[in-house]
């Protein structure tokens, strides 16, 4: 995994340009930096299966490495979220608002619903054939799973609800932000009781991303002339909160610290990848099936003790039911357009 990682940086890098960044919220910046993050998540989720790492010295220095960034691999995917419907809301207006139930919390939704229908049948022929009606009901809203990341699904569906509330609720920002704030601190709370912390630790991320769209303006600005003290004071703060975070408090700081670290570094470094870019922009499939064909390939010893090729195998899979996956919903959309118009 170290050389893995290692490939990776290099090509990062060689794709790099150190410069002013006007565009570090564009989408398409956002996405290259997503593309970046889900890497990570990949080469996470496949350190969970049973693999044997060929050098294990060398690879439990990568190990190690992924294993230390933990949840906050997923921050800047909940800190774009969140940024994109505020600056959505401000540029649309109402009409953007009233649709975010349908648009973007029952279309995420159903397409995860895709997504749990094919590894449910993965699950039935592949892995287990022991699952409940009540599993599977349960799967389908993101609150159980088959191993497909249903908390991730179900966090971000609850952070759009309670942005559609905020945005719905108030005119000011002041009390949209706060309102954003305080419905996120009860998700936390409550699914505190019932699941474990990563179904909630991370979310505040979404809330820092909604915030940092409402006062972007005003942050710029103060921002402008104070990057490099910003950068070390909040580096200093990630290094402390990250020593102390097994208080849920301070592991809260610390994703936020994190975040905003990746920020302002994307405010003077330019990546320019066409790779990284393409993963961003179809962050869904790759998250949401990237541990299909890992859950298979674990059930072959073969596979197992030969890092490399489960790897890249699992990689080359990945890609290709993402194809599948955004073929199918090409499909399904022009089927929805037919019908809608022999309606008419």
């Amino acid at each position: 995994m170290t050389i893995i990682l290692l490939i990776f940086f290099i090509f990062i890098v060689i794709t790099s340009r150190i410069e002013k960044n006007e565009e570090y919220l564009s989408k398409d910046n956002t996405n290259t930096i997503k593309g970046i993050f889900l890497f990570f998540v990949f080469i996470s989720h496949f350190i969970g299966y049973k693999v044997y790492l060929q050098d294990s010295y060398i690879d439990t220095i990568g190990v190690t490495i992924i294993k230390k960034m933990g949840q906050l691999m997923v921050t800047l995917f909940l800190f774009y979220s969140g940024y994109g419907i505020m600056e959505s809301a401000k540029k649309k207006g109402t009409e953007y608002i009233n649709n975010l139930p349908r648009k973007r919390i029952l279309t995420t939704l159903l397409h995860f619903d895709i997504a749990v229908l094919v590894f449910m049948i993965a699950s039935r022929y592949f892995i287990t054939h022991d699952f409940s009606l009540k599993k599977l009901v349960l799967s389908l809203i993101g609150w159980d799973g088959f191993g497909n990341s249903n908390w991730y699904i179900f966090c971000i569906i609850i952070l759009y609800f309670i942005a559609y509330l905020s945005l719905k609720s108030f005119k000011d920002k002041k009390n949209i932000v706060i309102s954003m704030f305080i419905g996120t601190l009860l998700y936390t709370i409550i699914m505190s009781f019932y699941k474990e912390t990563w179904w909630y630790n991370t979310a505040f991320c979404f809330a820092l991303g909604f915030t940092y769209s409402a006062y972007k303006e005003k942050i710029e600005e103060w921002i402008k002339g104070k990057e490099l003290i910003s950068f070390v004071y909040t580096l200093i703060i990630f290094i402390i909160t990250y020593k102390i975070r097994k208080n849920m408090l301070w592991y809260h700081i610390n994703t936020l610290a994190f975040t905003l670290i990746i920020i302002l570094l994307t405010r003077r470094i330019n990546i320019k990848n066409t790779i990284l870019l393409w993963m961003g922009k179809n962050l869904f499939p790759l998250y949401i099936f990237q541990r299909l064909p890992m859950m298979i390939l674990s059930k072959y010893q073969y596979m197992c003790k030969n890092t490399y090729i489960f790897f890249f195998t699992a990689m080359i899979l990945t890609v290709i039911i993402t194809f599948t996956y955004k073929g199918l919903l090409i499909l399904i959309d022009k089927l929805k357009t037919r019908n809608v118009a022999r309606s008419q």
